[in-house]
């Protein structure tokens, strides 16, 4: 801080006062020239058969993380259309929650088929049972 600022600190560039500091273009230059000499000591070390698998179990391991969170996201679409909604509207709004999640193919959706049970005609031997209702022990 500077005196006659009034508490204010006032910005300075790495190595604009100071030229035996580095800027920080040449900061990250070093830094970066550097990383580049460290590879091949780094790949020396690490034989290709193994850099190969821990690749592999990475991806592997990233692929099942994806997997998993799908199947999270298709766990609470179904769980929010099973809620009682109107029959007519029931597809366009398990369409209007997939959109949210990118990965769930909508396009089956369109080939589920959802019928208004209230409106149905039954057969007289047919027992219908609403799952909404309450079941008594």
């Amino acid at each position: 801080m500077t005196p006659g600022q009034g508490g204010g600190v006032s910005a300075r560039v790495l190595g604009e006062n100071d030229p035996s500091l580095p800027s920080i273009n040449d900061a990250l230059r070093m830094a970066w020239d550097l990383s580049w000499d460290m590879i091949p000591g780094e790949l020396a070390q690490v034989s290709v058969s193994q850099a190969i698998h821990n690749g592999f179990v990475s991806l592997c391991k990233i692929e099942a993380a994806k997997v998993a969170a799908v199947d999270e996201h298709k766990d609470k679409i179904l769980k929010l259309g099973k809620r009682k909604l109107a029959s007519n509207g029931y597809n366009l709004c398990l369409k209007k929650m997939a959109k949210a999640f990118p990965e769930i193919d909508i396009e089956v959706l369109d080939h589920e088929e959802v019928s208004n049970v209230e409106s149905e005609d039954f057969e007289e031997d047919e027992v219908f049972e609403d799952p909404a209702a309450p079941t008594n022990p």
